[in-house]
C-alpha cells in the first residue's frame, strides 16, 4: 500500500463509481492517488438498484466517519455518482471537510437518460435512479467546492444506445450537461466516458483539483 499504509499523510478520497458499475471500476485511479500519498477507499453501492436517496446518507456518514480523524476527506465520483455526492452533502452540516470532483456527471440531467427512459429495454437499463439522472440539478448548492472533469472523445455506450449527441461529448455525456452553476473549477480531458475512469490525462486532472487552493 506504500504511503496509505503510512498514514496517507495528504487525507483520504472516496470513490464513488457510476452506473452499472463495480466499485473496482476506479481501482487504477486509486492506485495512483495511494502513490500520491492520499487513503482511497472505494464506496460500493448498488447503482441501479438502490435510490440516490438512499446511498446518499450511506455516504455521508462514511465522510463524517472519516473526518473525525481530523485529516481532509474529499469525494471523486463518476458519472452518477456524483449526484450520490451531492444527495450526501445535503446531509452534511458544518464547514466543508473537503472537496468533490466529478468525472463525467451530467449535473445538468442527461439527453442520453431521457430518450433511454422512452423505451421499456432503457427504463430497465437504467434502473432506479434512470429519473433523477434525466432531470438533473438546478445548481450546485453546497459549501463544499466541486471540480468537474468532462470528457471529450466521443466514444461510449450511451451514444450507441440513445442516439447521437449535439456538441462535445464524452460518447455518453455531453460537456454542456456536466457545467453546473455553482461549481469551483472545469476542465476538459480528450478521452471517454470510461476512460474518466483510467486514463491518465483524467487522472493528472483529478490530483490537481485534489491540490488546487479552495473556493
Amino acid at each position: 500500500m506504500g504511503r496509505e499504509a503510512e498514514g496517507a499523510p495528504r487525507g483520504a478520497v472516496l470513490l464513488v463509481h457510476g452506473l452499472r458499475l463495480p466499485a473496482g471500476s476506479l481501482a487504477v485511479l486509486a492506485r495512483r492517488l495511494r502513490r500520491a500519498g492520499w487513503r482511497a477507499e472505494p464506496f460500493p453501492w448498488r447503482s441501479a438498484r438502490e435510490l440516490l436517496e438512499e446511498a446518499g446518507p450511506r455516504l455521508a456518514g462514511r465522510l463524517e466517519a472519516l473526518a473525525g480523524a481530523g485529516r481532509p476527506v474529499h469525494v471523486v465520483a463518476h458519472s452518477l455518482g456524483g449526484l450520490v455526492a451531492e444527495r450526501a452533502l445535503a446531509r452534511l452540516a458544518g464547514p466543508p471537510r473537503g472537496r468533490v470532483v466529478a468525472l463525467g456527471t451530467p449535473f445538468l440531467g442527461s439527453e442520453a437518460a431521457r430518450r433511454l427512459l422512452e423505451r421499456p429495454w432503457g427504463r430497465r437499463l437504467l434502473g432506479v435512479n434512470g429519473p433523477a439522472l434525466a432531470a438533473g440539478i438546478a445548481c450546485w448548492r453546497h459549501p463544499w467546492p466541486l471540480h468537474v472533469v468532462a470528457g471529450t472523445r466521443p466514444l461510449g455506450w450511451g451514444r450507441l444506445l440513445a442516439g447521437p449527441l449535439e456538441g462535445p461529448h464524452d460518447g455518453s455525456v455531453r460537456v454542456a450537461e456536466t457545467e453546473v452553476p455553482g461549481l469551483a473549477g472545469h476542465e476538459t480531458v480528450p478521452v471517454s466516458h470510461l476512460g474518466l475512469l483510467w486514463a491518465r490525462p483524467a487522472s493528472r486532472a483529478v490530483l490537481r483539483r485534489l491540490g488546487a487552493p479552495g473556493c
